[in-house]
């Protein structure tokens, strides 16, 4: 052995390894076994965003959760196999493969890779109830980011958007006029140019509060001129937002309106949301993968089960 071989330390590999899947294994000399790695880490983004569009349905929610328990089992063996790899090798007689450069390099290459092959879906939270009974808090969303890339936006699309005041924050919402529409509220009736939309008192909602109480709120069932239905929630008789003037939704610009209501800050407030310019829409939230009350922390497992929503897992939103 000499002066130029060290030790590998297992704790180092499997840390490598946990920073990126194969790092551990090149740090060990192992180049074949860190270019398996490499090259499974990514084919795994490259079938992510082949098959992203599949996504948006129910089965292709639990496709998700299917590969992701495949990918992580994967991982988990990636960083146990750098670990005894390195009990193994003991020594290693350096290369010009096992320098720290080679390693960020190698690292910095994945994380292109990554942007490369980055799915056109996105994933949101829901930390607000302003689209009550649509998104609940605690649902976890996911959005098709290409939406608005090859079509213009429908009438009833629920769209994440940033706020016109700071073009940073993301709010989600649902669509309710094109350029050139006159919206107005009257009576707590959506019109669109002038005409009310087919509305429909249907079953309370059982709105659940944190301390275990219901609140019963009407509930309506919306219809758009373009066919597109949804319920909307009608807390107060008289909100502040049940009756507007009449907005002329501007050239490339949106008018959005949460479906609760008299619980949303949307564009019949002008100066908190106002009109939505065309650049502002991020994407289109498509199907809910996730859903929990708020009642378990994540280190609560044994609470788990009474907090998540299972019945809206796959849930789709058209």
């Amino acid at each position: 052995m000499t002066q130029h071989a060290k030790k590998r330390h297992p704790v180092v590999a499997a840390l490598l390894s946990a920073v990126l899947m194969g790092l551990g294994q090149l740090y060990n000399g192992q180049l074949k076994r860190a270019a398996v790695f490499f090259a499974l880490y990514v084919a795994a983004f490259g079938v992510a965003a082949t098959v992203s569009m599949f996504l948006f349905s129910f089965h292709g929610v639990i496709g998700l959760y299917l590969a992701a328990a495949i990918f992580a089992g994967l991982y988990i063996y990636a960083i146990a196999d750098a670990f005894i790899g390195a009990r193994y090798v003991g020594k290693l007689e350096l290369t010009r493969f096992n320098r720290w450069y080679v390693y960020v390099s190698v690292y910095l290459a994945m994380t292109l890779i990554q942007v490369v092959f980055e799915p056109p879906v996105a994933s949101y939270s829901i930390p607000a109830g302003s689209m009550k009974p649509t998104l609940l808090i605690g649902d976890y969303v996911f959005a098709d980011k290409n939406a608005y890339r090859e079509r213009d936006p429908n009438r009833g699309d629920v769209v994440i958007f940033k706020l016109p005041s700071d073009n940073q924050t993301d709010y989600v919402k649902r669509l309710i006029g094109l350029p050139g529409d006159r919206v107005q509220m009257i009576d707590g009736v959506l019109h669109i140019n002038d005409k009310p939309i087919k509305r429909e008192r249907i079953d309370d909602f059982a709105n659940e509060h944190p301390d275990g109480s219901v609140q019963h709120i009407k509930m309506h069932r919306e219809t758009l001129p373009n066919g597109v239905f949804y319920r909307t929630l009608d807390l107060f008789d008289r909100g502040p937002g049940d009756n507007t003037g009449k907005f002329v939704v501007p050239d490339d610009h949106y008018f959005m309106m949460g479906d609760h209501r008299d619980n949303s800050t949307d564009s019949r407030f002008m100066s908190h949301v106002g009109f939505v310019p065309a650049v502002n829409l991020v994407s289109r939230a498509e199907v809910l993968y996730f859903s929990q009350n708020g009642t378990a922390d994540w280190w609560q497992v044994m609470r788990w089960p009474g907090a998540i929503r299972f019945d809206r897992i796959g849930k789709t939103l058209y």
